[in-house]
This record gives C-alpha cells, structure tokens and sequence, in this order.
C-alpha cells in the first residue's frame, strides 16, 4: 500500500497528483475558522483523485468539531472517511484517527477544537484506541517524537507532544505513526521498542513556524 500523508495545510491546498492507494489529512485544513474557507477544504478534498481519502480533524477545525457532534457520520461514506477517533481497516490494515491535542497557556479559544487539558484526559481518549491498530494518525504529536522547536531566545528546543501518546505509541507499537501539529516537527523518526517492532513516526506537516506551504506531501510504504 502507498500512502500519501499531509497535515496542518492552513488554506494552502497543494496540487497531489493521486498515485497512491490512500490519502490521508491530519488536520488543520484552513487559515481560518471560517465556513468559506472550510468550504474551499472541501472543495479541493473533494477532487483528489484518490481512491481513499481520510481527514483526521485538528485543533483548527472548530466547525469539523461542530458538525462531528450535530451530524455524526457525516463523511463516513463513498471514498472519504473522517476519523476522529474512529477505526477503518483497508486491505487488512487497520487504520486509526485521532484528533485531539492539548491546551496550552495563552492558547487561541477559536483553536481548541478537540482539545483536552491534561494528560490525564488525554490517556483516556487514547484509551480507545485497540491494540492491533497498523496506522495510526493523530494530529498531535508524541512527546520527544518529531515535536521539537528551537527558540533562538534560549538556544534550546523545546517539546510540545503528548507523553500520553509516547505512552500509547509504546503500547500499540504501530507499523506507522503519522502525526503534524508542531510544525517544526516536519520529517521521519524510527521509534524502536523493546519488543524489537519498529514503529516509523512522520510528522507531515505541510507549513513550517511561519506557516509558509514549504513541505510537498510525505508519501508511505506499507
């Protein structure tokens, strides 16, 4: 299976050329909360030529958070599939969607879309997450894991992931692991457990710090 991955688009829709078996979004779709800018989402969404695409909403998809709770199973037919957290098999691989991030201090109120305060909170969303899972994509990242920025100010990089999700990542030890949210975080890691799997992590992101569209999708072999 060939993947094509890509998140934190911010109302940069690149051109994707649809040679590959699944697309995958991780989330963040617009610059902005607005339904017009959503719309111009779903328009390009829309036609991709993929035979499989999956959004795995992020915390800038406050009306994807909306209409989750009004109007459940909204995307879960045809060739597209929103996958909150929600599980989907393809080819016998099992494929895992998960949205939620965690509140920070200062933190945008018009950007908290699934969002959780602590760890605490955040370990019993990824509860539901089953064992056996082959794929899994989450908007936030792991903590050490691809989720890495550097200030000048300090001369120091500092982390911004989810232990709770190292936690689980050491749990399901999935083949792959496909995360954005820290733009910086951009690029590959292989994550070795004591099991002697190897889980490939990617942060996909498709801007950088300044959200500038620097990043061409990130294409998986599974």
């Amino acid at each position: 299976m060939i993947i094509h991955a890509i998140s934190d688009l911010h109302g940069h829709f690149p051109k994707l050329n649809g040679k590959a078996d699944l697309l995958i979004v991780a989330g963040d779709f617009a610059d902005n909360d607005s339904l017009h800018k959503y719309k111009e989402f779903e328009k390009w969404f829309d036609a991709l030529s993929y035979a499989v695409k999956i959004m795995v909403p992020g915390n800038h998809d406050t009306l994807v958070e909306w209409r989750v709770l009004q109007e459940p199973g909204h995307w879960l037919k045809s060739n597209k599939v929103e996958l909150t957290n929600h599980s989907l098999t393809l080819e016998s691989v099992l494929i895992h969607g998960f949205s939620y991030t965690l509140q920070f201090e200062n933190m945008n109120p018009l950007c908290k879309a699934f969002t959780v305060e602590n760890e605490k909170q955040m370990k019993e969303k990824l509860s539901w997450i089953p064992d056996n899972v082959d794929i899994l994509v989450s908007h936030a990242a792991a903590y050490g894991v691809l989720d890495g920025a550097y200030y000048e100010w300090t001369g120091k990089t500092s982390h911004f992931g989810s232990k709770a999700i190292l936690d689980t990542l050491k749990r399901v030890q999935p083949r792959v692991f496909i995360c954005g949210h820290i733009h910086e975080g951009f690029g590959q890691h292989e994550m070795k457990h004591d099991s002697g799997k190897i889980t490939r992590c990617y942060n996909v992101s498709h801007v950088n710090e300044h959200y500038q569209p620097v990043n061409a999708v990130t294409e998986i072999k599974i």
